[in-house]
């Protein structure tokens, strides 16, 4: 399970599992590649690329239909106390998200990271 720094996509092609690239990845990884690393361990995207293109139109369309969606009570019912426990969570971490940070500061992207995270606590 080893991998060339010559070449930072070997990385992907080492790993069989999303475990063993996530080994892989322990000690760092080259900025070209963090993207695609992250939608892999994250599985948004298969580690197995074959297939990349048609998962993310499919999870691209998913998320739109969750984005027309956009209204977090449109995400819930009123009675559903899990759910709303999970949205005062998720808008406490997006205030407390890199308090320092400018970028995570301005309302628009509060509200996106707070739309994604959302879409991601339901799918």
């Amino acid at each position: 399970m080893e991998a060339k720094e010559s070449d930072p996509e070997l990385i992907f092609k080492a790993a069989k599992t999303i475990a063993d690239l996530k080994i892989l990845l322990w000690d760092g990884i080259d900025s070209r590649i963090r993207p695609k690393a992250w939608r892999i361990i994250l599985q948004y995207t298969p580690l197995n690329s074959a297939n990349e293109a048609a998962i993310l139109a499919k999870k691209r369309s998913e998320y739109r239909e969750y984005v027309l969606m956009n209204n977090e009570e449109k995400f819930i019912h009123e009675k559903d106390t899990m759910a709303l426990e999970t949205i005062k969570q998720i808008k406490k971490d997006v205030k407390r998200t890199l308090p320092e940070s400018h970028v995570f500061r301005n309302n628009l992207v509060q509200q996106s990271m707070l739309r994604m995270l959302l879409i991601y606590s339901i799918r």
